[in-house]
């Protein structure tokens, strides 16, 4: 738990940027995926998408509720999705994450291995839009 409080007092600013529509990155076909997500409120986890040129993305899930953080490792893009994978060594557990754009406030996932399904996660705004 120790570690987890400097670990989101370092990301807290990083989504305040990603948020802010002056600071989106042009990084080509996925541009609006870059986010803080959650599953409907069905879920305890929150996942972070974000874009860095030199390391592609970045996906982090959270749960407050669970004091656990999972990395999702960045395995290819395309013009349909985006696609990631988890692994638990100590399980062999697998499972392929397959990101799509729907809208500035949907996307959906589809999950393929040791887990198989289909999600839709919504965006969550830390900073409330700019009235324009």
């Amino acid at each position: 738990m120790k570690n987890l409080f400097p670990f989101l007092f370092f990301l807290i600013p990083i989504f305040l940027i990603s948020q802010d529509d002056e600071y989106i990155l042009e990084n080509g076909l996925h541009t609006d995926i870059t986010g803080i997500w959650q599953q409907d409120h069905q879920s305890d986890y929150y996942t972070i998408i974000l874009f860095n040129p030199e390391k592609k993305y970045i996906f982090t899930n959270f749960s407050f509720v669970e004091q656990n953080i999972v990395i999702e490792n960045f395995l290819e893009e395309t013009s349909a999705y985006i696609k990631t994978v988890v692994h638990n060594p100590d399980n062999g557990w697998r499972v392929y994450c397959e990101y799509s754009f729907i809208d500035e406030n949907t996307i959906q996932v589809m999950y393929s291995g040791d887990i198989e399904g289909r999600h839709f996660l919504y965006r969550q705004n830390i900073i409330p839009k700019k009235n324009t």
